[in-house]
């Protein structure tokens, strides 16, 4: 065990979830203490992060939605609710496993959803950007590397002046 004041960032996920349940709903076993969760964009974790002795890493998926989604949730331009996100990885990213659907020859030219619905990153998501529903659909695709993410959810419609015919 290393001692309290010791440096950790943990790359893994065991400590990004501050829900037990979610943890054990989307990656089995027993629960970790949640960490302070390493992404310094989001409001007030730059100082959590600097000031903590054990941090937790991001996902890669969600990494990339959360610095999309977050800031227009916060802001109320769009609706926690409903939000629908389809994310795109190379091999690199739906993992490193010796699969057939992994092979090369077997991603070349074609997209393929994975893990649809079961995506480990959905409670993360949901936990920092304070989206209340995801849709979560990621993608595998032949390409070397990159993480794009193309994200929406309802609008906020703010109360205003109703248009109507021009004279």
């Amino acid at each position: 065990m290393l001692p309290p004041a010791t440096k950790v960032v943990d790359l893994g996920a065991d400590h990004r979830l501050v829900d037990p349940a979610a943890y054990e709903q989307y990656y089995g076993g027993g629960y970790h203490q949640a960490w302070t969760y390493g992404l310094p964009e989001l409001p007030g974790q730059r100082a959590r992060i600097a000031s903590s002795h054990r941090v937790a890493n991001t996902g890669c998926y969600a990494v990339a939605t959360i610095l999309a989604l977050a800031p227009l949730i916060a802001a109320g331009l769009v609706e926690a609710d409903d939000v629908v996100v389809v994310a795109t990885s190379g091999t690199s990213g739906a993992g490193r496993s010796a699969k057939v659907n992994l092979l090369g020859s077997e991603v070349m030219g074609d997209v393929t959803p994975y893990r649809v619905g079961t995506h480990q990153h959905v409670p993360e998501i949901l936990q920092a950007t304070g989206a209340t529903s995801l849709s979560f659909t990621p993608l595998l695709a032949p390409m070397p590397r990159g993480n794009p993410v193309g994200g929406d959810g309802p609008a906020h419609r703010r109360p205003g002046p109703t248009s109507g015919p021009r004279s």
